[in-house]
């Protein structure tokens, strides 16, 4: 016997498959180019990317609320990224896989609270789970010469680059435009 379908079960929506980020898929993330641009930003002026800085330079994160994190002022720093905990932590994947991809050095720091008082370590998520803070905090850095680094990955790094821009020089603005 057919019977009539209700209003919400006429227009659904086709269903969206979150698939696993793996080494071979990741370049589709929608994220993606957003990441590796910050990259490419970061790579201008210096050797080393940090988690924190990406979201800087994709402006999920203000420079006033990293520093109220680094005094203490913040019990964690998914507090003031703004965006959702599952867009966090598939940039952070992200990060991963694109310094993966470009042979970087990974090292894990010790986030410590800054300014008087006792140095306690600095928390990343809620959670404070063992992964979540590990990938926050691992810093990846180019091995080797810099300016062949950037020679060899300019074209994966700056797919358009305007005329007369340099790239191997290191630029005194820390944020360029």
């Amino acid at each position: 016997m057919y019977r009539h379908p209700f209003p919400h079960e006429m227009f659904k929506p086709e269903k969206v498959t979150n698939r696993k980020m793996t080494v071979s898929n990741y370049k589709e993330d929608k994220y993606y180019p957003k990441v590796l641009k910050a990259f490419g930003d970061i790579l201008i002026y210096s050797s080393e990317i940090k988690p924190v800085e990406v979201f800087q330079r994709m402006r999920l994160l203000t420079s006033e609320d990293l520093e109220d994190w680094y005094f203490g002022r913040i019990p964690f720093l998914e507090k003031v990224i703004q965006c959702n905990l599952s867009k966090a932590s598939r940039i952070t994947r992200l990060i991963g896989f694109i310094a993966h991809d470009f042979n970087m050095g990974k090292s894990i720091h010790r986030y410590e609270k800054r300014g008087k008082g006792k140095k306690i370590v600095l928390q990343f998520s809620k959670s404070n789970l063992k992964l979540c803070e590990q990938a926050y905090s691992t810093h990846y850095s180019i091995i080797g010469n810099r300016e062949k680094f950037i020679a060899k990955n300019k074209q994966h790094l700056w797919p358009v680059m305007k005329k007369g821009s340099s790239l191997g020089a290191r630029q005194s603005n820390r944020y360029p435009s």
